[in-house]
C-alpha cells in the first residue's frame, strides 16, 4: 500500500511492476533486457513491454552495446532516477510515520 501511495502522488504514470524495474536499474547499473528480466524475475517478452514503456515516457534509455552490437543496454534516465528518489523518500517518510505511531 505504502508503494501504491507513493508512486500516485509523482507526475509521471508510473505501475508497481514498472517501479521495479527502475529499482533493479538505480541499483545494478545498466542492464541487458535478459538481465533485468532475470532480476525481476519475468520473461524477457513482459520486461521488453516494461521497458517499452518506460522508454515512452522518458524514464529509461536503450542504447547499442559498445562490447557487443547484438545486445541493447537499458538504463535509467535523469528522469528516471528522480522517481526513484522521489518515490524511495517519500516510502521512508511513511514508514517512519508508521513506525514512529
Amino acid at each position: 500500500g505504502i508503494s501504491a501511495r507513493s508512486l500516485a502522488t509523482i507526475e509521471e504514470t508510473v505501475t508497481v511492476a514498472q517501479f521495479r524495474s527502475l529499482v533493479v536499474l538505480a541499483s545494478k547499473g545498466p542492464s541487458t533486457l535478459a538481465a533485468l528480466a532475470g532480476e525481476l524475475g519475468v520473461t524477457s517478452s513482459t520486461a521488453q513491454r516494461q521497458v517499452d514503456r518506460l522508454v515512452g515516457s522518458d524514464l529509461v534509455s536503450r542504447r547499442e552495446n559498445p562490447h557487443d552490437r547484438r545486445e541493447v543496454v537499458i538504463d535509467l534516465t535523469t528522469a528516471g532516477r528522480r522517481v526513484v528518489d522521489t518515490v524511495t523518500e517519500r516510502r521512508r517518510q511513511a514508514i517512519a510515520r508508521i513506525a514512529t505511531r
